[in-house]
Order: structure tokens, then C-alpha cells, then sequence
């Protein structure tokens, strides 16, 4: 069985910028990616960007990198691409072409494959047996962690 993790950044695993200094939300952003990866460690399941960072970003080589078209990003930008790459390698398999729902549906979700979905944005309208929504604001709880890896297991 194929097991992917969908995920979004900007206010679900990147706090908002109003919320913090820029140090404390990258702080909790990496928290937040090691608990992607040792989740894939766990269940053998691989990472799909959901975010709408999908529009500026593209997988090059297993690796994110800036869509020509918008260079290379602001600083905090470059930063959080930086940290992405640092931490995610080899288990991100995909980039939204920028509508998430479509993604799953279409993309994702097959009788083969289980689909987790990290996400600020409310996704529960998305009925499969194989499909699992999971709200976060800022913080992956333990509680979301360990149901996670209940359904990807």
C-alpha cells in the first residue's frame, strides 16, 4: 500500500508572521518537518506539498527550488526552501500544481494508497475510505502524530 502525506505551510506547520519573531516560527516549522520525516521513517510514507507555495516552487531532482519566473524569493523565503530541503530529503515526491483538492482526488487518492492531509484549510469534504483530514494551526500535536500514524499504518 502506497502512504502519502499531504501538508500545507503558511499557518499550519509555519506559524503566521504576525504570530511570532521570525526565529520562534522557523524554530517551530523545523519541529514540525522532523515530525513529517519521522513519521515517513515510521510508516514508509512520502511527502506532498499541498500549500500554495506550490505556485512559486517546483521539484527539481528531489529538491524545491524557485519557478524561474519569481527568481529566488525573499530572504525568509530562501530560508524556509533552505530548511525544506535540509529536512525533507528524500521523502517530498510532489508539488501541487495549486488546486489541493484536485490534487488528492485526482492525483493522490487511489484504492492502492492511503492519503493523510495536514492542512490549515478545511478538507473534511473529501470522502474516501483511504483519506484521513487533520486540521493544524502552527503545531503537529502528539494526539494528530499518533493518528496519524494509526491510519497510515
Amino acid at each position: 500500500m502506497n502512504k502519502i502525506i499531504c501538508f500545507d505551510i503558511d499557518d499550519c506547520i509555519l506559524p503566521h508572521y504576525n504570530m511570532l519573531p521570525k526565529e520562534h516560527r522557523l524554530q517551530i516549522f523545523k519541529l514540525n518537518l522532523e515530525r513529517l520525516v519521522h513519521l515517513c521513517q515510521q510508516t514508509g510514507a512520502e511527502l506532498f506539498m499541498t500549500s500554495s507555495w506550490g505556485m512559486i516552487l517546483k521539484l527539481d531532482n528531489g529538491y524545491l527550488t524557485f519557478k524561474d519566473e519569481f527568481d529566488y524569493g525573499d530572504e525568509f523565503e530562501q530560508e524556509v526552501v533552505n530548511i525544506m530541503n535540509s529536512h525533507l530529503q528524500p521523502y517530498i515526491v510532489g508539488v501541487s500544481c495549486g488546486d489541493r483538492r484536485e490534487d488528492i482526488k485526482i492525483l493522490l487518492l487511489q484504492e492502492d494508497t492511503l492519503v493523510v492531509a495536514i492542512d490549515d484549510m478545511d478538507l473534511s469534504d473529501i470522502k474516501d475510505k483511504n483519506f484521513k483530514y487533520f486540521n493544524v494551526e502552527t503545531m503537529i500535536t502528539d494526539r494528530q502524530l499518533r493518528e496519524i500514524r494509526q491510519h497510515l499504518s
